[in-house]
């Protein structure tokens, strides 16, 4: 298995391929919480989960509070930041969007493309699916592990995302009693 460069924070990435992005139904129990999904539009988030808390700027690499982000998103792209505490972590999820030009190439749909959720405390892969509503959603304790080009990884049953687990130290071998520092959640090709 290959060594990996992570960081130390969790990341899941919920990535889609084409730039009109394609919805990932995550079908959800009555009870279920609130999830992000592949394909939801701007719209649909903030309408689910408010406004964000805060922004990542790309060029500069750094955190951009909510009410400054007007003038600091004008000169760079910047993406939405959430934040969600569980029992047993807490997360900063970064959301990015793509344009759909499916409906109209003038007035494109912004949808989520990419979800990146850094957690506050290295995890076990099993531990993060369990935790992460949107992972335990998808895998709905049937997801199979694997190797994926030297990636840890594990498979969403009917679904079209892989979930890859990635270590903090870039020097470790990620198993499934590795503690982990990132998670991507990607298409299956």
């Amino acid at each position: 298995m290959n060594t990996l460069a992570g960081s130390l924070a969790i990341t899941i990435v919920l990535s889609c391929v084409a730039l009109a992005v394609p919805q990932t139904k995550i079908i959800l129990s009555p009870n279920s919480p609130k999830v992000f999904s592949i394909g939801m539009s701007r719209e649909e988030m903030i309408a689910t989960f408010g406004k964000p808390a805060a922004y990542f700027g790309t060029r500069t690499q750094r955190h951009i509070p909510a009410d400054q982000s007007e003038a600091a998103c004008s000169s760079e792209l910047c993406r939405p930041i959430y934040t969600r505490k569980t029992k047993a972590n807490e997360y900063e999820i970064v959301v990015t969007e793509s344009p759909d030009v499916s409906q109209s190439r003038l007035h494109p749909t912004a949808r989520i493309r990419e979800l990146r959720f850094h957690l506050d405390h290295e995890m076990k892969p099993a531990d993060a699916i369990n935790d992460i509503d949107e992972l335990r959603e998808l895998c709905r304790g049937k997801c199979t592990f694997g190797d994926f080009y030297g990636l840890f990884t594990a498979t969403a049953p009917d679904s079209n995302v892989r979930i890859m687990f990635l270590p903090g130290n870039p020097k470790t071998q990620v198993g499934q009693d590795t503690p982990i520092a990132s998670v991507s959640i990607a298409p299956v090709h």
